[in-house]
């Protein structure tokens, strides 16, 4: 599961940037960068989706995110997703 938080870190980046975080012709290379999380951030992105991407992509899985924590995360609450919203079962509608 810890992975997993990882890979949706960068799915996320993936989204909003356009490209991936970690990206080499040479694969030694591109291992250094994920083992490293070397990437960069444009300055297009607003503050708090640099902040929850820095704290997703994280390396070491115990100071990385957890989702609980992701969805507390303000830039997370402050774009709710329809699919998350919980719904009432379709007989108590």
């Amino acid at each position: 599961m810890l992975v997993d938080v990882l890979s949706c870190g960068v799915i996320l980046y993936a989204l909003l940037c356009g490209t991936l975080p970690f990206d080499d012709v040479s694969f030694p290379e591109l291992f250094k960068k994920i083992k490293g999380a070397i990437y960069t951030l444009p300055t297009h992105l607003s503050l708090g989706a640099r902040d929850l991407i820095r704290r997703i992509l994280v390396v070491d899985p115990m100071v990385r995110m957890t989702i609980p924590q992701i969805h507390q995360h303000p830039w997370f609450l402050a774009h709710p997703s329809r699919c998350l919203l919980v719904h009432p079962p379709l007989h108590q509608i």
